[in-house]
């Protein structure tokens, strides 16, 4: 074996040079003999390999059905419309499916049910036989129950793969799906607006009647949309429209139930008014020519009024009655007229007191109380009531008790 150090040969079992000394042993590393161009292409090969096996574990992640499921729950549980979008790849064909009306209907939805998630979690993951479906169990929290509620989110995969690599997992999108074109009709002259939108410009005048206006709405959502409208008579009410394929045409519904506390309120007191203000004509036996100014108005007609008057002013007189108070009114019912008049329906609840004469020839008094149900007609002009007709008004009043 020859020393490397000084060149003597030495026997093949040395262990040691027997000229220098030097150890004759071979080592166990040898000193790298790569090229920098090696080292520069080993080096470019493991961070490929480090990127790519980095990109294939995120995408696996995002394309995953907990993490889809996830943010479809998290999107509805608190009303983000841009998620919502995201996660079902969703498209804003017109101002009523956008990402705000998308948000704002969520939060409708949520209020209704009652609903305030405050944390939630993947319980659980179930596929089908054939592996195109998977249930994704999510329990999550709510406010104010303060129990734990399970939902399931179904997903769908694709035969092809998204990103070439991964499996293409989707939420049913169904209750997502849009119609291209909705009917809404409402009384002649409301302004009306969905979510804020001013429904003006989708008016269509050929379609419209004399006592309705109709509207052409473009694509919306199967689901729930308020509606609010400003009546010609001068007061908001709100409606809810259904809309999926087989509704698709509404009217804006006008009863007592949609109108606001306020123009409850408002018409109870008018009305209210309007009974007072009768019957004490009524007591001072007062004829219509005497009080038709007080129910004039610019192209008003009262000959209805009148002809109700005169046989209300002949049945009271009868009756003998001293004096009536009104207490509670209720309204149980309104509708539109073929004239375009306000025509409500009231409970009205009053104390009365009528003069008699007893079997012995003395004059009495008797007070007492009732209620009965009256029809008030009204028409609205120049930002005013004005009363036209009614019907059912009291004429009897009993002196038993």
């Amino acid at each position: 074996m020859i020393c490397k150090e000084c060149g003597t040969e030495n026997e093949k079992t040395s262990r040691f040079c027997e000229n220098c000394g030097h150890s004759l042993k071979k080592p166990l590393f040898y000193k790298n003999t790569l090229t920098k161009k090696k080292k520069i292409t080993i080096g470019v090969i493991i961070i490929v390999l480090f990127f790519g096996i980095l990109s294939y574990l995120v995408g696996s992640y995002y394309t995953s059905p907990k993490y889809i499921a996830s943010n479809y729950f998290e999107a509805i549980a608190y009303a983000k419309g841009d998620k919502l979008y995201q996660t079902l790849e969703l498209k804003e064909t017109s101002p009523f499916t956008s990402k705000k009306v998308v948000s704002s209907l969520l939060r409708q939805q949520l209020e209704d049910e009652n609903i305030n998630v405050v944390n939630y979690k993947v319980t659980k993951l179930t596929s089908s036989e054939d592996g195109f479906r998977t249930n994704v169990e999510i329990s999550y929290t709510d406010k104010s129950s303060k129990q734990t509620e399970t939902t399931i989110v179904t997903l769908l995969k694709h035969k092809k793969n998204k990103w070439l690599f991964f499996k293409n997992w989707s939420v049913d999108t169904s209750s997502f799906e849009t119609i291209d074109q909705f009917t809404l009709s409402a009384l002649k002259g409301s302004k009306l607006t969905i979510e804020g939108i001013d429904l003006t410009s989708y008016l269509n005048k050929e379609k419209s009647t004399d006592s309705l206006d109709v509207y052409e709405l473009p694509a919306m959502f199967q689901t729930n949309y308020k509606v609010k409208a400003t009546l010609p008579f001068g007061f908001d009410i709100e409606d809810t429209i259904m809309v999926s394929k087989s509704r698709r045409r509404a009217t804006v519904t006008f009863d007592e139930k949609s109108l606001s506390k306020e123009t409850r309120e408002k018409l109870l007191q008018i009305s209210k008014q309007s009974l007072e203000q009768l019957y004490q004509s009524i007591l001072e036996k007062k004829n219509f020519a005497d009080i038709k100014e007080q129910y004039q108005y610019e192209n008003g007609d009262t000959n209805a009024l009148e002809r109700s008057y005169n046989q209300l002013l002949s049945d009271v007189s009868s009756s003998n009655l001293k004096s009536i108070t009104f207490k509670n009114l209720d309204l149980t019912d309104l509708e539109i007229t073929d004239e375009g008049y306000l025509y409500l329906s009231l409970k009205v609840n009053y104390d009365y007191t009528v003069m008699y004469t007893n079997e012995n020839g003395e004059q009495k008094e008797h007070t007492d109380s009732d209620y009965d149900y009256v029809n008030l007609t009204y028409d609205y002009q120049n930002e005013d009531f004005h009363f036209v007709s009614f019907k059912n008004l009291m004429t009897y009043f009993s002196r038993y008790l």
